[in-house]
Formats: C-alpha cells, sequence, structure tokens
C-alpha cells in the first residue's frame, strides 16, 4: 500500500522482485478490500504477462509492456558464512524453475521462498513445492526468521527441506 502511495504505479514483477513482497496476491486482495485499487494487463520482457496496479483511476498512460534484467546482488548469508554458491550452481546448470527446486531439495539444500524468488525462478514457490509433493517427493516446511539488509527489517518465511524420512 506505501508502495503505490508514493508512485503511479507498481507491477506484479516489482512487488516481489523489488520489493520483496513474497506473498504478493494476497496483500494486493488486502488493498483492494481498503481501497479503488485499478489494474491494467500487460507484458514483461516480450514473453510472461503481468499486472500493473495503480491507485489512480486512469491508467491508459501506462505501458502495455517492460523490460526487466535481473542482476544477482543477493547474498546468502548465514552464521556460516556466504553460502550462496550452491543455489548458484544450480542456477546456472538447470533452467526450469521448479527442477532446480527439485534438484536442490534432493541435494538437502533448505529453500526459502526468497532463495526460490531469488536463485530458481519460482515466484509461486509453495505451488512449486506443493506439485513436488503431489509427485512423490517428501518436503518439510519450517519457518526461518531472514533479514533483509536494505530495508534493515526481519521476518519470519517458510524453509522447505527434503524429508527423507
Amino acid at each position: 500500500r506505501l508502495a503505490l502511495l508514493n508512485v503511479d504505479y507498481v507491477t506484479s514483477f516489482e512487488l516481489p522482485f523489488r520489493l520483496l513482497l513474497l506473498r504478493a496476491p494476497q496483500l494486493i486482495a488486502a488493498v483492494r478490500e481498503r481501497q479503488t485499487l485499478s489494474q491494467k494487463n500487460v507484458l514483461f520482457n516480450g514473453k510472461r504477462y503481468g499486472c500493473v496496479y495503480s491507485m489512480k483511476t486512469d491508467i491508459s498512460t501506462v505501458p502495455d509492456e517492460f523490460q526487466y534484467h535481473l542482476s544477482h546482488r543477493i547474498r546468502r548469508i548465514t552464521s556460516a558464512g556466504s553460502t550462496e554458491t550452491p543455489y548458484q550452481k544450480i542456477a546456472k546448470e538447470v533452467k526450469a524453475p521448479r527442477e532446480r527446486l527439485a534438484l536442490a531439495l534432493t541435494a538437502g539444500l533448505e529453500v526459502t521462498a526468497l532463495d526460490g524468488l531469488f536463485w530458481f525462478g519460482c515466484q509461486r514457490l509453495a505451488a512449486d513445492v506443493l506439485r513436488l509433493r503431489k509427485s512423490g517427493m517428501r518436503i518439510a516446511t519450517a519457518s526461518k526468521t531472514v533479514s533483509d539488509t536494505v530495508t534493515g527489517t526481519m521476518r519470519s518465511i517458510p524453509a522447505y527441506r527434503s524429508d527423507r524420512g
């Protein structure tokens, strides 16, 4: 809501990647309950469909297509030090987001919603985890506290790990 009050519009691509909002659809629905929100369907990078949201009623001047380039400024740091190397390796080896997720879980890595978003391109990690579970993969869910050095905030997010029993 704060972003929408301070800019003319925000795209569904920006919500997770720039604002680090992991549950964007639920947040948009909550904003809609309280305020009028305009929506326009757009195209990202010539192939992915998404939306633009605005508090303004007239969004006809908003472009129909957006181009984004992701850069990896993301660091994964724990008390043991930097831990992003295995995630980067999987991202380089495998293209399909769900296959990246399956490989990471099979390798014994813990995957948070932020890992899924930044390293594997999974914008709906919970749905991908559900599909892997339905295919027979045993996956445990836990809660993990993470910090964002950009905003200086801490929050609890889901973390998934292979549960080989």
